[in-house]
């Protein structure tokens, strides 16, 4: 063997090594600093095949059992479209609401207004002005108020250790009245 092919050998083997090396350091490092995730699983609004009176008595159930003073993630179901200016009405007395939902679309996440304004601009901007219903975060006792507004029709909570981004929000087919 010449010293050119032992010199070749000692390379291939040296980076054989230090790619193993690297390797297992990487692994290391991936487990040491790994993180919790978010549990995932929870989901608002109507299930495929729910009839809405079936999915009201169940979100009455979950506002009910949903604790006086902790803040909860809710999903409030109007009882028919409204526009930006009539949605920041009705959920004027809520702490915070996190996204809006279109009529016949996906939840759109909505940031708060300052303080001098009301939320029909975020609204607007964030689903126009056929607006269907809102995740909103307020307590027990309030989300009971705000559901005995006649423009609410249906109002369902999620357990105080649900997450922002980590449940799932589903259509709600209101019954025409």
């Amino acid at each position: 063997m010449s010293r050119r092919e032992v010199t070749a050998g000692v390379v291939i083997i040296a980076v054989a090594v230090l790619t193993g090396v690297l390797a297992a350091g990487i692994s290391w490092l991936g487990a040491a600093t790994a993180f919790e995730p978010v549990p995932r699983g929870d989901q608002l609004g109507q299930e495929t095949g729910e009839d809405f009176n079936d999915y009201a008595a169940r979100a009455t159930d979950s506002l009910a059992a949903a604790p006086a003073e902790v803040p909860v993630y809710a999903l409030l179901t109007f009882t028919g479209v409204l526009s930006s200016a009539q949605a920041s009405e009705a959920l004027g007395s809520i702490n915070r609401v996190s996204a809006v939902i279109p009529d016949g679309s996906a939840a759109q996440p909505v940031g708060e207004p300052k303080a001098s304004r009301d939320r029909s601009e975020q609204f607007r901007f964030a689903a126009g002005d056929r607006i269907a219903g809102a995740v909103v975060r307020d307590t027990g006792d309030v989300l009971r108020v705000v559901a005995q507004d006649p423009l609410i029709a249906a109002a369902e909570t999620l357990p105080p250790d649900a997450v922002w981004g980590a449940f799932g929000v589903r259509q709600v087919e209101v019954l025409p009245r």
